[in-house]
């Protein structure tokens, strides 16, 4: 009779959380639909106002093997997935293109949600409500639908997966991600560290057969994306390349081409949700030293990205790339949280961030408004504090009304029956605490 409780306790589980599964999924696929009508471009000849690196794409969907500039010209997959895509369908590039977009960055938010509510063990409401913010940030999203000659979609798609797998310990399966990745942008190639810095964290230990083993795998993805270089090349024929030989020319007329801006730029990208971010580092050092995974890899991920702006004018699109890991500090921090003043206060801070990032509110109004969510964030984290240090109280003096003896006995009794089918390790990430975004105007 135990066992049939239990059983129907499991089943009663999964069908929960297939129901916020399918509840989550569409609220994003509902929110992306609105973006890419708000945002995408659906004229005959949109194409013509295509500008910058996607005038380089544009050529390689042509063609694949375009003697466009370099990187460029290695960035294959996207280019060619439209093309051959069109060929079979005899769909429009075009329109070709914009589904791959909105595909991929569903996908990619889809990825994040579960990589919260499962690695980073974010209860589902919190989880859905952090991606449902990452879902209208201007430059993980609506971006890409209104400028949709990119590959930055299955960019932002395969680091999503490199760290959910990542942290889930699938070897095979991220080394997989990250081949297929840089096939599309060589930036996807840089996230190969994180599997042994993870396994790392995890461990404590250099020597631990999964540091070895993930370290193992990215030399041998390094190796396999130099062939890869040098097989395209071939492919290539002659072509230029952007550099022009010279590294550090480059990175002095990059870091100078935004001279007094770049500060607004970069807080533009994720707005207030840069001070939770912060804060949530602050935590996971707090609660787990330097061995947090989570503080780990968006440690490594922020130095990917302060790199990649040596050689990129593209301020946004640059730190962009740390949109998941921002997401999922900011959702261990908010998870945290209890209260439902707290709880309207968030999506209160929610709406702003909304209403900056669909350009409600510009200029100065943007400003004010975006100090305005740092300065509710602060509030908010004032008040928990103060609410932890009176429940702290309470504990002390036994007057912290928790569960009642039969409640205890009836868990004990759960337990006793499940064993240990149903013991969960102990989470390996602490949540820490998020703040929300700005979001930068086009």
């Amino acid at each position: 009779m135990a066992s049939l409780r239990a059983v129907r306790f499991i089943g009663g589980e999964t069908k929960q959380s297939l129901r916020e599964r399918l509840v989550a999924w569409g609220a994003l696929l509902v929110v992306g639909f609105f973006g890419l009508v708000s945002y995408g471009q659906f004229e005959r000849d949109a194409r013509a106002g295509a500008f910058g690196d996607a005038l380089n794409y544009i050529a390689m969907s042509e063609r694949t093997f375009a003697p466009v500039d370099a990187p460029f010209s290695f960035r294959l997959l996207t280019p060619w997935l439209v093309r051959h895509a069109s060929a079979l369908t005899g769909i429009a590039p075009d329109t070709v293109w914009l589904a791959l977009t909105f595909a991929a960055t569903t996908g990619a938010l889809v990825v994040v949600y579960e990589w919260m509510r499962g690695p980073l063990r974010v209860s589902p409401s919190t989880s859905l409500f952090v991606t449902l913010l990452l879902s209208v940030t201007f430059y993980y999203t609506s971006y890409s639908y209104g400028n949709f000659w990119l590959v930055d979609p299955l960019n932002n798609l395969a680091c999503a997966l490199a760290l959910y797998f990542a942290f889930r310990g699938r070897l095979v399966l991220f080394g997989l991600v990250i081949a297929v990745g840089f096939l599309n942008k060589e930036a996807v190639l840089l996230m190969a560290p994180l599997y042994p810095l993870v396994a790392w964290g995890r461990a404590g230990r250099l020597r631990d057969r999964a540091v070895l083993s993930g370290g193992g795998v990215a030399g041998a993805l390094v190796l396999a994306y130099l062939g890869f270089r040098a097989w395209a090349a071939a492919q290539i024929g002659p072509h230029g390349t952007h550099l022009d030989g010279d590294v550090v020319a480059l990175a002095r007329e990059v870091l100078g081409s935004r001279a007094g801006q770049e500060h607004l730029a970069v807080f533009g990208v994720f707005g207030f949700l840069w001070v939770v971010f912060a804060y949530g580092l602050h935590q996971q050092f707090q609660r787990a030293g330097m061995r947090s995974e989570l503080l780990l890899a968006s440690g490594y991920v922020f130095a990917i990205c302060a790199a990649s702006r040596l050689q990129a004018t593209d301020t946004e699109r640059v730190f962009v790339m740390l949109a998941p890991v921002v997401a999922g500090v900011a959702a261990t921090v908010f998870d945290s949280w209890r209260g439902e003043a707290r709880t309207l206060w968030l999506y209160v801070l929610g709406a702003f961030y909304a209403a900056l990032n669909f350009s409600w509110v510009t200029g100065q109004t943007a400003v004010l408004v975006s100090l305005g969510t740092v300065v509710g964030f602060a509030y908010l984290v004032h008040t928990q504090s103060a609410r932890s240090g009176t429940d702290d109280t309470n504990d002390a003096d036994g007057t912290d009304g928790t569960d009642d003896a039969d409640d205890r006995s009836s868990r004990a009794d759960l337990a006793a029956v499940l064993g240990a089918r149903t013991t969960r390790p102990a989470p390996v990430h602490h949540r820490p605490r998020t703040a929300d975004s700005l979001v930068p105007q086009v």
